[in-house]
């Protein structure tokens, strides 16, 4: 059997950033905290905590708390049907959900969803966002319970409903144009010409290459740390770079951006994936995410 009371102790630790903090959560003496983390790390043989200020999870103990969320999401699904099953004040009053979206890139849509969601629904939310893996790693590697998706792939356990494509295309300033395409996005051009980039697994720019030029043609990359820092750097003049047509239309019309091809973009699948243990409780905001998807965005549809 799982010591629950030892789980949640290595939860509460990692979750607030200190033994002394989780042991007020839990109303219990730090000495308790730190013998029950000590213990379960003894039964597991290996660390949970990495000790420091703040603490953080080592491998081992963020799969625990995702496991301890599932957990949770279950436990207050069953209370929700059976109260008389779990006693009073043995669930805490609001729960942390981790889902994984990137409102920089796709917009502030995606706030607004959790703002209205958690209105009326007891959580907080821990909204993940590190652009060097993709949300749907995430989701599948199981580091959060809910995501915006990019791209066709459906996860099995998880419901998802797509919430329609984002058209994607190739822009950059009229004087980064005129320096490097003077007579348009050539393959002789584009080779020399510093696009935009995450790192070696943002495929984004090479795919736009084939599309527009028909072929693969290896071009230098300037390497930025977010889709927000690509888009302000395609703005700064530093490169060119794929941005999403919502961000780029304004620019577009007052001609401070320009297309390197016109008619060249390719549309990327938008999905909200779900894993079924929070279907439920996240009704709500699957809504709310549908919903203002397709006010903000304008996409396709709904499947």
């Amino acid at each position: 059997m799982i010591d629950y009371q030892a789980v949640k102790a290595v939860v509460s630790v990692i979750r607030l950033g200190s033994f002394d903090r989780a042991a007020r959560e839990l109303k219990v003496t730090q000495s308790a905290v730190s013998q029950r983390v000590k213990q379960l790390e003894q039964r597991l043989g290996v660390a949970l905590i990495v000790r420091g200020s703040p603490c953080s999870a080592t491998t081992a103990g963020a799969q625990l708390v995702y496991h301890f969320e599932r957990v949770e999401l279950l436990e207050r699904q069953l209370a929700s049907r059976m109260p008389g099953l779990i006693g009073p004040g043995s669930l805490p009053e609001r729960m942390t959900i981790r889902i994984a979206a990137n409102p920089e890139w796709l917009g502030s849509w995606i706030l607004d969803a959790v703002s209205d969601f958690v209105r009326s629904a007891p959580f907080l939310v821990d909204l993940v966002l590190n652009e060097t893996i993709p949300t749907l790693e995430r989701l599948r590697a199981g580091e959060v319970v809910a995501a915006v998706t990019l791209g066709d792939e459906r996860l099995e356990d998880h419901d998802s409903c797509s919430l329609g494509s984002l058209h994607l295309l190739a822009v950059a300033t009229p004087g980064y144009s005129s320096r490097h395409f003077p007579q348009g996005a050539s393959p002789e051009a584009m080779a020399k010409a510093p696009g935009l980039a995450l790192g070696p697994a943002d495929t984004f720019p090479k795919r736009w290459v084939k599309v527009a030029l028909g072929d693969d043609v290896e071009f230098p990359v300037h390497r930025l740390p977010s889709r927000a820092s690509i888009f302000d750097g395609v703005l700064a003049g530093l490169g060119w770079g794929i941005v999403p047509l919502h961000l780029a239309a304004a620019h577009l019309r007052s001609g401070t951006l320009t297309e390197l091809t016109k008619g060249t973009g390719f549309d990327l699948p938008v999905q909200w994936q779900v894993h079924r243990v929070a279907v439920h409780q996240l009704e709500g905001l699957t809504a709310s995410i549908v919903r203002l998807a397709q006010q903000s965005l304008k996409l396709d549809g709904i499947s």
